[in-house]
């Protein structure tokens, strides 16, 4: 039995780089198809909540999130952009050690909205921050060795958010924490354009 659980997290894990390597792909050759439409704030953080949630319950990590108001709609593809949240909680999830938490913070903005992740996990040295836009590359640490990873996930959400037109930030210090920061753009400037 425990050949087989090693064999299925295996292929599981060898499915998620070819996605990965995949959306790449497709990234880099102008392929990934976007449609734009208002999409609810809410109801897209409450899709990634459900995606990320048992992986949070496994490792008795609390989510806390800034109530959101059902008026906020943002200009965006819903599917691309519940990737974009996926990603950047299931790494607050996956780098966060057991006992944590992960905070989920929306703010309108001059240039749309930014929502904020910010979790208390391993953090991310601060001359290593820059490379992780860059696909295949993760930061390695006396932490981070036991985490599989492509080193894709960050690098197929930055595209992904700038295709939309926003942008990411990452702030972090090791051994506290990091925030993700993305801004992405309303239905109002949808209309503005």
């Amino acid at each position: 039995r425990e050949y087989v659980g090693d064999i299925l997290n295996s292929g599981k894990h060898l499915l998620s780089l070819i996605e990965d390597i995949l959306d790449i792909a497709r990234i880099e050759s102008d392929k990934i198809p976007i449609e734009i439409v208002s999409t609810p704030l809410a109801g897209m953080v409450g899709d990634a909540y459900v995606l990320v949630q048992n992986h949070a319950r496994e490792k008795s990590l609390e989510i806390i999130g800034t109530r959101i108001t059902e008026d906020i709609n943002l200009a965006v593809d819903p599917t691309r952009c519940l990737q974009i949240l996926v990603n950047i909680l299931g790494n607050a999830v996956k780098f966060t050690p057991d006992g944590g938490a992960i905070e989920v913070q929306p703010k309108i903005g001059e240039y749309g909205l930014y929502l904020s992740i910010r979790d208390t996990g391993i953090g991310i040295p601060e001359d290593a921050i820059n490379k992780l836009g860059t696909p295949f590359e993760q930061v390695q640490n006396q932490f981070t060795k036991d985490h599989k990873g492509s080193g894709l996930g960050l690098a197929i959400t930055q595209s992904l958010v700038g295709m939309h037109g926003g942008h990411m930030q990452i702030t972090s210090k090791e051994g506290v924490g990091t925030t993700v920061t993305v801004c992405l753009p309303l239905v109002q400037d949808l209309h503005d354009a």
